[in-house]
């Protein structure tokens, strides 16, 4: 069930800066540990490690009809969707789109000179072509743990929050965090 402090803050999101996809990156975001794309543990040992309070953003966001993606540099697309699944039971998971390095979508690419902004591109393609929704970057938030990652969304027009920890995501309640 989503949480009134989460559901303000994708409130926020929507409204005050007109965000329609939020991406949240997997390893160190999502889940508090880095997976290396290689877990070999079962999925319920991952779900131990979802972080709460993004586990609650998310659920907010697709209660509120906010396209939600999950960006990541792991091919193990599968496991992340059974995790997903796991962790939010209650949430319409199947309509999260998962962006890996899993060869299923066209990531032959140097990641390391653009981010998650291949995965981002992808993404809206995806939801134009399924949707009929045409996306601007500058109508994106992402999430990620990387600074890296974090710098070239902004330098490409998304809105972008650098992950330490739950605590992070209180900068999402307030625009001006955010305003370029």
């Amino acid at each position: 069930m989503p949480s009134d402090r989460y559901g303000k803050m994708i409130k926020t999101l929507q409204q005050k800066l007109g965000i329609k996809l939020l991406a949240i990156d997997f390893d160190k975001t999502f889940v508090d540990v880095h997976t290396g794309g290689i877990w070999l543990r079962d999925t319920e040992d991952l779900v131990n490690h979802v972080r709460p309070g993004v586990r609650s953003l998310i659920a907010s966001a697709l209660s509120a009809d906010l396209h939600v993606c999950i960006v990541t540099f792991s091919s193990q697309v599968t496991l992340i969707s059974n995790v997903l699944k796991a962790a939010l039971p209650e949430c319409e998971v199947s309509h999260v789109i998962i962006r890996g390095c899993s060869g299923d979508w066209d990531n032959d690419l140097d990641f390391g000179r653009c981010g998650k902004q291949h995965h981002l591109q992808s993404v809206m393609e995806e939801l134009r072509d399924k949707h009929q929704m045409e996306l601007t970057f500058e109508q994106i938030m992402l999430i990620d743990d990387d600074g890296d990652n974090v710098d070239y969304a902004r330098r490409n027009g998304c809105k972008a929050l650098l992950f330490v920890d739950d605590g992070s995501l209180k900068a999402l309640k307030s625009p001006k965090n955010f305003k370029r």
